[in-house]
Order: C-alpha cells, then sequence, then structure tokens
C-alpha cells in the first residue's frame, strides 16, 4: 500500500485535470504534462470513474451507479507524456449548476452551468389554396427544458420557404412583454403568407431550434 501511494502522489506533480461540458455532459481530462508516461488507477469496474462529481456543492457519482464489488477491480490506463486521458459523466438534467470535477487531490476549474434550452417546434399551414389567397400558418412552441423558461414571443421566429429563410411576420400571438413558459407549456404565434402557384414547403425556426416541413400546394 505505501509504495502504491507513493506511485499516485508523485504522479499527481505532473498532472493537470480539467473538465468541459460535452452536451449534457462533463468530459473530465487528465493531461501528462511530464515528461515520462504515468500509470494511474483511473476507477473500478464496479464503482466506476476515480473522477469525483460535485453539483451545487453535493456529491454524486461521476458515472454509473457507484456499487462495490466484494473485492476491488481497478481499472489501470497509462498516459504517455504530453498524452490526455478523459471521460465522460452521466447526462445532468439540463438545469442551472455549478459543477465541479476532482480525480484525487487535482480539482478543476468550477463550472457555472446555464440552463439548457429545449423548445420543440411544430408548423402547420393551410394545405390547398387558390392562387392569390392567403396561406395560414402557426407555430407551436413547446417548452421542453428542465426549467421554466423566459421568452420574447415577438421577433424570433423565420420560415425557411423552400429553402430560403425569411422573417415570420407575425399577427397573432405577439406580446409586447417577455413570457415566461412553463415546463412543457406552450405559446403559438401565426401570420400569412401569399405564394405562387406551385407546391411549396414550410419549416419553422426559433433560435437554433426547427420543425418539420409542412406542405402548401397553390393552385393556378
Amino acid at each position: 500500500m505505501p509504495t502504491v501511494f507513493f506511485i499516485l502522489a508523485a504522479a499527481f506533480c505532473d498532472l493537470r485535470l480539467s473538465a468541459e461540458m460535452v452536451g449534457l455532459r462533463v468530459q473530465a481530462k487528465l493531461v501528462n504534462d511530464g515528461a515520462q508516461p504515468l500509470e494511474l488507477t483511473v476507477g473500478d469496474k464496479c464503482a466506476g470513474p476515480a473522477f469525483r462529481l460535485t453539483v451545487d456543492g453535493q456529491s454524486r457519482p461521476f458515472s454509473g451507479s457507484g456499487k462495490t464489488c466484494k473485492k476491488p477491480l481497478p481499472v489501470v490506463r497509462t498516459i504517455l507524456a504530453g498524452g490526455v486521458y478523459s471521460s465522460l459523466s452521466d447526462s445532468l438534467d439540463g438545469r442551472k449548476h455549478r459543477v465541479v470535477v476532482s480525480f484525487g487531490e487535482l480539482t478543476a476549474a468550477p463550472m457555472d452551468l446555464a440552463m439548457v434550452v429545449r423548445v420543440d417546434l411544430k408548423v402547420s399551414a393551410t394545405a390547398h389554396v387558390a392562387a392569390g389567397q392567403k396561406v395560414d400558418v402557426e407555430i407551436a412552441h413547446l417548452n421542453r427544458s428542465a426549467e421554466p423558461l423566459t421568452v420574447n414571443t415577438c421577433g424570433e421566429d423565420r420560415l425557411l420557404l423552400d429553402g430560403k429563410e425569411q422573417p415570420f411576420e407575425v399577427s397573432e400571438g405577439c406580446g409586447k412583454e417577455p413570457l415566461v413558459l412553463k415546463v412543457r407549456g406552450a405559446f403559438v404565434t401565426r401570420g400569412h403568407l401569399t405564394l405562387p402557384a406551385g407546391r411549396h414547403t414550410l419549416r419553422a425556426r426559433w433560435r437554433e431550434t426547427q420543425s418539420d416541413d409542412a406542405v402548401v400546394d397553390v393552385g393556378n
């Protein structure tokens, strides 16, 4: 046991720990800044990675259940000089958090995470109109974020009309004040288009989200 401790303590002098978000997961990285390869126990086959995750001051397993085996089953990796060992955590829930990653005596810089915005879009439009008639367009926005979301209901909707993006001029559902959209709450904006004869595809966009296509046939 003392020999193992000595190896780990010496190894930590040349190790650097960093962390970043990859989607909803935390990616922890151990970087060997030394001139020699380092052999490290990076986890256990039952208990999971040796990285530790602290979320809003509460400790939680980095990944897996954190169960224990009848006997240790260490996972050992060699990090070459200048090399990197990385591991991904289980997914977080998309809420606002302060996250800290540690490994033994090493602690990465804290990360203050903003809420992940998830809004589903659905665009509906009049399927068949005669030439010269207006096409009614409706965009429904559903908040699938983990927390309530404050949004502006005006100015952020766009349309892809036959593949070309343009602003969506809203005639209904546009409020002057920001809207607090509860979890799974929705708001709808409506407007009108006049399209040339032929078949057209419409797709709605809101921030980084887009809907499926709607098809409109305009007669001659």
